[in-house]
């Protein structure tokens, strides 16, 4: 099987949209294109929601249950057109080359005055991008004052031209989705605006302000897709941090949709299942170190609760996917030291690089780790016991690696490397009793029954258990045997 590092797009069938939907999303679809249909006027909404929480597969589904209600609809991504310096030209063109795959927007002459009008539009807005060139500008102003009256006349006549063009535009505009409406019992033609958030700050804005002056007439309905606060930032890097970009935007949108947030675990376990992750682990049960039983749940736990966008944990477990399918049998598969070294990777990277590169000690480690949002919930639980022991063992490895490369040279106790181990020695030992003293000692006898040999003072040369230094390339790409397996 094949894994992707970058998780795949969820198939919209054509005769159920909602057919591979992770995220519930079928209710307020439905309640949006009830919204939609009552529509007749002009109408810009806003559907907002946050970097990486599946806003496009939303929109996917959305416009394919539109098509199958019956709506005409434009689907346009602004990021995949923002290469150009014309944001009126794209949208329009894209209206145009759509509304021509429909029997119902095959109105001939009027598409053909419809992009006549688009011509005129861009000829004068062209114009007016000239006077604004560096230097131009003053120079044409300069010319004016020396100019007789009849130039000014000209001017005048000039604009006119240019203000005419866009009316036109928008009357032609108007009467053809006026017609497509008649044709659809009264249904909008929907245009569909994805990832503006992601295009460049001036491009996003005049992409706004062109579809709000140019498009919005009636029975047009715009729908985009937006993370406001990220569109806030965009305007003010334009217009600077005093700028009041909230109040701003506001005037660009008529109807605002806050999409639900979605069944994490739902999508966690989908996305694991899809990758082929739960069987692979399934498959490992019994084997000797694998800790594979472990990993699921460890995922599953910490991604639900965690701040991370979900295209974030997709990620994520997409890496795992393809570290689990570089292995090749009968090697060793240590998946409980990937998933932890996963989870360290994915929520604090800084941290994770810290660790592998030897920087960090297994106390800075452990302390780091739990210090994540959504993992103190781990606290004096057996998952925290367990974590914990795959961090110090691995710490432990990593220590008798370089002493076995001669990378580092040490004169006695091993073990003084691990500071967090030698200090829940002592607290395991301590009179007084405590919570910390009793998650110590949790933590010694576990490694006591399962790798008391490890922990000798002086150095072994054993199998490696926790396999620190493959979990570690294989993470990052680095080991020689990484393939994709069919």
């Amino acid at each position: 099987m094949g894994i992707r590092i970058q998780p795949k797009e969820i198939e919209v069938p054509a005769d159920n949209p909602f057919k591979y939907d992770l995220l519930a999303r079928k209710e307020p679809v439905e309640i949006l294109t009830a919204i939609i249909g009552s529509i007749e006027g002009p109408c810009v909404l806003a559907v907002d929601s946050g970097w990486g929480t599946g806003k496009t597969t939303f929109l996917r589904m959305w416009v394919q249950h539109l098509r199958n209600e019956g709506f005409l609809t434009v689907d346009f991504n602004a990021w995949k057109t923002d290469f150009t310096e014309r944001p009126f030209l794209a949208l329009s063109a894209e209206i145009i080359q759509t509304l021509k795959k429909y029997p119902e927007g095959r109105q001939t002459q009027r598409l053909d005055d419809l992009n006549q009008a688009t011509t005129k539009v861009m000829r004068a807005m062209m114009r007016i991008a000239a006077s604004a060139v560096p230097q131009v500008g003053p120079q044409l102003v300069k010319e004016l004052e020396s100019k007789p009256a009849s130039h000014m006349e000209n001017a005048a006549r000039e604009y006119h031209e240019v203000n005419e063009a866009f009316s036109s535009f928008r009357r032609i505009l108007q009467a053809t989705a006026k017609a497509l409406a008649e044709s659809k019992a009264g249904k909008p033609l929907v245009i569909v605006i994805d990832e503006l958030d992601r295009c460049r700050p001036s491009y996003a804005i005049e992409l706004l302000e062109v579809a709000k002056h140019f498009f919005t007439v009636d029975h047009i309905v715009f729908v985009l897709t937006v993370d406001r606060s990220e569109l806030a930032h965009s305007i003010k890097v334009l217009y600077g941090n005093e700028f009041d970009a909230v109040g701003y935007l506001r005037r660009f949108f008529d109807v605002d949709f806050r999409l639900p947030e979605p069944d994490r675990r739902a999508f966690i376990d989908a996305t694991l299942a899809s990758v082929g992750i739960i069987q692979y682990i399934e498959s490992m049960e019994g084997d000797a170190g694998s800790g594979a039983s472990r990993a699921v749940p460890w995922l599953r736990s910490i991604f639900s609760n965690s701040d991370l966008s979900l295209r974030r944990v997709a990620q994520a477990i997409h890496r795992l996917g393809l570290a689990l399918a570089s292995v090749v049998r009968p090697e060793p598969l240590f998946v409980q030291t990937l998933a932890v070294l996963l989870i360290m990777r994915t929520l604090d990277p800084d941290s994770y690089y810290q660790y592998i590169r030897g920087e960090a000690t297994d106390e800075e480690a452990v302390s780091a780790f739990f210090s994540n949002p959504g993992v103190s919930e781990l606290l004096l639980t057996s998952e925290r016991v367990a974590i914990e022991v795959v961090i110090i063992g691995a710490k432990r490895e990593a220590i008798q690696e370089e002493v076995d490369a001669g990378k580092l040279r040490v004169s006695g106790d091993l073990l003084e490397g691990l500071p967090l181990y030698q200090r829940y020695t002592r607290l395991a030992q301590a009179v007084e009793d405590s919570d910390e003293k009793w998650h110590a000692k949790r933590v010694i006898e576990h490694i006591e029954s399962s790798y008391r040999w490890m922990f000798r003072p002086e150095a072994y040369w054993g199998e490696r258990v926790f396999g620190f230094r493959n979990s570690v390339n294989r993470l990052e790409l680095l080991s020689h045997e990484m393939k994709d397996e069919e």
